[in-house]
């Protein structure tokens, strides 16, 4: 089952987005381990 960090890097790569500026809130850790187990994500 995807948590919401999973579902938007996933919807980050589909749209080829390079750069991410921000993200609003305080989940930043479950962001940076979806952002590391993706290998597409630059």
């Amino acid at each position: 089952m995807s948590d919401a960090a999973e579902i938007l890097v996933d919807s980050l790569i589909a749209w080829n987005v390079g750069v991410v500026f921000g993200l609003p809130g305080d989940g930043i850790k479950s962001w940076r381990r979806c952002e590391k187990t993706r290998t597409k994500f630059p």
